[in-house]
């Protein structure tokens, strides 16, 4: 997630490099954005690594006791 906010950190700055618009705003409101999206985009893929994470840790409990 801090990736997107890298990705739209880097755009912002060669549009104003090239634009030579140095406004504070610009450059922070895209960002947190970005940064704001970013789980929304990506919860899905996150619980469903979780909850592959947790079945798999709670099929080994049993392994343990024995």
């Amino acid at each position: 997630m801090p990736m997107f906010g890298l990705v739209i950190d880097l755009i912002i700055s060669t549009f104003q490099a090239v634009t030579q618009i140095q406004e504070m705003a610009f450059t922070f409101v895209p960002k947190i954005l970005a940064v704001a999206i970013a789980p929304l985009i990506f919860l899905p893929w996150m619980i469903n690594k979780l909850t592959d994470f947790a079945t798999h840790m709670m099929a080994l409990i049993p392994g343990l006791a024995g």
